[in-house]
């Protein structure tokens, strides 16, 4: 990504691999509008974790409008970018794709197989500078209200975005944070 001294981008699409009802979503999706002009989201009807960059291949996709400028289909999370890039967003494409925030740490073997990463990963393969997000979550200890569990994400991930839009990268490498 080509640095951007205000750390603000013009259009970011969100996905994730937990669903478009997920929690994490909506954290991300709040946190971009901190720093977009425009915020589209397309994620999976339902949880896909561990789909990594599986592409569905052997059926037709359906695709529900759930609001202006957020979708969901019955796919995989890489099978969202491929729909939204392609179709949905192809005359006026994201300058940034934000994935996650996952319920869990996407590190070290988990990086391949992770759903989160393989939207992110698709949208980067598609010449989209891509940023995957996760938090660790205890489990044992998991607030009431999902949307609890992202206390810290609230709280670190818009500086750590900021920055990293401020100083950009590399075009081939997908951020995770």
């Amino acid at each position: 990504m080509k640095p951007m001294a205000s750390g603000k981008v013009g259009r970011i699409l969100i996905s994730n691999d937990d669903g478009i009802n997920a929690a994490g979503l909506k954290v991300l999706e709040d946190i971009a509008a901190s720093i977009a002009q425009d915020v589209w989201v397309f994620a999976p009807d339902d949880n896909c974790s561990g789909y990594g960059r599986a592409l569905t291949l052997k059926r037709d996709l359906n695709v529900t409008k759930h609001a202006e400028k957020r979708f969901s289909c019955d796919g995989t999370p890489a099978d969202c970018m491929v729909l939204a890039l392609n179709h949905f967003m192809k005359s006026a494409m994201p300058d940034l794709v934000l994935s996650g925030v996952n319920l869990g740490m996407n590190i070290a073997d988990d990086i391949t197989c992770s759903g989160t990463i393989g939207a992110a990963w698709e949208a980067t393969v598609h010449g989209i500078p891509s940023i995957a997000v996760s938090q660790k979550i205890n489990r044992q200890n998991m607030p009431v209200d999902p949307i609890d569990a992202y206390t810290i994400t609230r709280a670190e991930a818009l500086p750590v975005l900021t920055n990293l839009i401020k100083k950009g990268w590399a075009e081939d490498v997908i951020m995770n944070i």
